[in-house]
């Protein structure tokens, strides 16, 4: 569910803006938000190594230019923790795309993408995009149980 904006001419020579809203879904401690700051990491110094735990839901924006217009991506980081769930679940309704990440040093967190899979069909359109990311592939004595 791609929404389309047109921009002024002054602003972008006949460029379409497009906004999509991706969710970012997984256990606690599998690194969404990790990935996330990486991901919208704009090389300012600010990039941090160390996170506390989502609270909720935390909200990154970024903006990629494309050939046939400029994407505007709204990226909704979601807490992991079971006491959270029922409250971020709401947030996974309109998505344009569901990013679902486990910890390959975590068995349970890869078995659980299941679990994950049916609330987001539960709230969205089975249509809607999925990605499925395997995380912590670089942690060092990393149980290979997954």
């Amino acid at each position: 569910m791609l929404a389309e904006k047109k921009e002024s001419p002054n602003k972008t020579q006949n460029k379409k803006t497009y906004m999509a809203k991706v969710i970012v879904i997984g256990n606690s401690s599998v690194g969404k938000t990790s990935i996330l700051s990486r991901f919208t990491y704009s090389g300012n110094g600010n990039y941090q190594l160390c996170h506390t735990p989502t609270i909720g839901v935390d909200f990154k924006l970024k903006t990629v230019n494309l050939p046939s217009g400029i994407m505007k991506l709204q990226l909704w980081d979601t807490a992991g923790q079971e006491r959270f769930r029922t409250m971020t679940s709401n947030y996974y309704q309109g998505a344009s795309g569901v990013v679902l990440v486990y910890s390959v040093t975590d068995r349970k967190s890869f078995d659980e993408i299941s679990d994950w899979m049916y609330q987001i069909n539960n709230k969205n359109d089975d249509n809607t995009p999925k990605i499925i990311i395997g995380n912590k592939c670089d942690v060092s004595g990393r149980n290979s149980s997954v």
